[in-house]
This record gives C-alpha cells, sequence and structure tokens, in this order.
C-alpha cells in the first residue's frame, strides 16, 4: 500500500452485540482480536486448522464456534464484519477477496491493502471513546496515539460529558446545543444541579385586568 496516498474514510464505532462475525486464524494475533469481539459481545465463528489454547477454552465453554479447518470462500457468508489474521499473505487475499465478492466488511491484520475496515486502538472511560490509527500505516503506534488522546480524559470532562447527556436526555438536543461551547469545568458543575434538567411550564401571561 502507498502510504502517501491512501483514501478518505469514515470512522464510525461498529454495535456487534449479538451479530454474527467470522474471524480467520487461530494464533495469538487473532486470539488477541478475539478478546475484543468476545467483549462487544459478537457471536463469533472461528475458522482455522489450529488453535491457540485460549481459542480451546473459550470453544469448550460455548463462547466460539470452531471449525478446525482451512478457510473455504462460502465461510463469510451471513457474516457483518471478518477478520482474518492467519500470517499467509494468501489465504488473507482470499479472505478479502470472498468478502468484497459480498460486499462484506473485512479486517486483515497487518494488510491494509486487503482491508475494507481499519481497527483503531481505543481507550474507554464512561461515556467517552476516542479511537487513533495511521490509517493501517503504522499499527504499532496506534496504541501510543490513542494513550496521548486519553491524557485529556480527567474527571472534570467526564462529569462534563455526563452533565451533558443528561441535560439532553431531559429536554431534548436543542436544549442541549447551548452547552457545547461550554468551558469543561463550568458545564461538569452543573452535572448536579437537578434545576437544569427540569422541564419548566411557561409562564403564563397575565390576565389583563377588566375595569
Amino acid at each position: 500500500m502507498d502510504v502517501t496516498a491512501v483514501p478518505e474514510v469514515l470512522c464510525a464505532a461498529l454495535v456487534l452485540t449479538g451479530r454474527p462475525v467470522l474471524v480467520v486464524g487461530g494464533g495469538r494475533v487473532a486470539e488477541q482480536k478475539l478478546v475484543r469481539l468476545l467483549a462487544c459481545g459478537a457471536r463469533v465463528t472461528v475458522v482455522a486448522p489450529e488453535a491457540t489454547a485460549a481459542v480451546h477454552a473459550w470453544h469448550a465453554a460455548g463462547e466460539v464456534a470452531w471449525h478446525e479447518r482451512c478457510f473455504v470462500g462460502g465461510d463469510v457468508e451471513g457474516a457483518v464484519f471478518v477478520l482474518t489474521a492467519t500470517g499467509h499473505a494468501e489465504v488473507d487475499g482470499a479472505v478479502y477477496a470472498a468478502c468484497e465478492a459480498r460486499a462484506v466488511l473485512c479486517n486483515a491484520a497487518d494488510r491494509p491493502d486487503r482491508s475494507s475496515v481499519w481497527l483503531l486502538a481505543q481507550r474507554r472511560r464512561g461515556r467517552i471513546v476516542i479511537g487513533a490509527g495511521t490509517m493501517g500505516s503504522a499499527p504499532g503506534l496506534a496504541g501510543r496515539l490513542a494513550d496521548l488522546a486519553a491524557a485529556t480524559f480527567t474527571p472534570t470532562v467526564e462529569r462534563a460529558v455526563r452533565a451533558y447527556a443528561n441535560l439532553r436526555k431531559a429536554r431534548g438536543a436543542e436544549a442541549a446545543r447551548v452547552w457545547r461551547d461550554l468551558p469543561w469545568d463550568e458545564m461538569a458543575e452543573r452535572e448536579d444541579r437537578a434545576d437544569v434538567f427540569e422541564e419548566r411550564e411557561p409562564e403564563a401571561e397575565p390576565k389583563a385586568s377588566t375595569p
């Protein structure tokens, strides 16, 4: 891949809870991907002739389905997302080709040229999620970039996000919009003030006095 010419991308968060995901490969890298997928609640199927002890354990516990064989193109049918981490370029390329033919999103470990999705290093604290990446060109640095961004997750910022979310839930997006440019500390101070979240009935117009 030419790292000087990369396409424009749309960053998004995949909600994979209960959704079918395919992992091709059963080695150490695939295991790392599986940890994140299981944390998301995905319904994971692994296709690999061999697998790590952790994959064996997850399979025995019923947390993943494991087909102990090599990949075939039809394996991607029904999956909403596919990750391949076999360490073999020809296999990862075949997985990518099968996904492209069926319009299925695919991530190939260490092969940005064989991926329609690049995974971001992510850090989460409460409602705040930060993702950082290098568009597949320098994945070893993604974690450091995410840590750098996460250093801004101060308790004040967390309180401010909770306050904004509570106001938006209580009074709607339009009411919350006026808070967007407030200083973080000022927004955070409003978290425990119930009065800012309460809907108020409009004051009645004073009745005109009759002579």
